[in-house]
């Protein structure tokens, strides 16, 4: 999340037709980035993350969309940008990236775990990432709903019917974060562990 907040951003494109992006990005030149995941390890290419910010021109330069799109995939970033078709995104191929290479030996899971934080960072923050969906967070086995909670937990049902409200009180008393989205609780399962265990220890039917 700190690396995503830092505002580390290279330009896809240094000048179109019509000029450059605006000087107040102070944006890295595309060339600037050294590793662009060119050696396979053991047969595969290590997992990057890009998130992609279109441009769009206004009042005589580019300035940087607020739509963000993010990839986490195991290629070359040349690739990612070509297989993607980022350039046709931004105005005038326009546009601005933000470039992490992570650890090879992450598994899919991880990478999953990844994109669901920034999911949830972006739904705190009112950040907008266009192509990451619910269902890419519900997917994996960190993240999950309250309806899959209610699956999970078989015995959260004998302390209380309303378990979304049950879930939320636990989720309210600890100070984790969870989302709501189209109606639906979102948390972080794992936390959620060991708060229903400290619930259930103090009979959480009268709590």
């Amino acid at each position: 999340m700190d690396y995503i907040k830092s505002e580390n951003m290279y330009s896809l494109k240094e000048k179109s037709r019509y000029g450059m992006i605006s000087s107040e990005y102070n944006l890295n030149s595309r060339e600037d980035i050294l590793d662009y995941n060119n050696e396979e390890i053991n047969g595969e290419y290590s997992p990057i993350l890009v998130i992609y910010k279109p441009a769009k021109y206004l009042r005589g330069k580019y300035i940087l969309d607020d739509a963000n799109y993010i990839y986490i995939k195991r290629q070359p970033l040349d690739a990612l940008i070509n297989q993607e078709k980022l350039e046709d995104k931004g105005i005038d191929s326009m546009g601005a990236i933000t470039y992490l290479k992570l650890k090879h030996n992450l598994t899919n899971e991880n990478l999953q775990e990844i994109l669901a934080e920034i999911y949830v960072y972006g739904q705190r923050n009112d950040i907008k990432f266009e192509n990451i969906k619910l269902a890419d967070i519900t997917s994996n086995k960190v993240w999950m709903t309250a309806d899959k909670l209610k699956a999970e937990f078989k015995e959260l049902r004998y302390y209380h019917k309303n378990l979304t409200q049950r879930v939320k009180d636990i989720y309210d008393s600890t100070g984790e974060y969870y989302t709501q989205i189209g109606g639906k609780y979102i948390f972080n399962s794992r936390a959620f562990m060991h708060s229903y265990k400290t619930f259930k220890n103090k009979d959480i039917a009268t709590k």
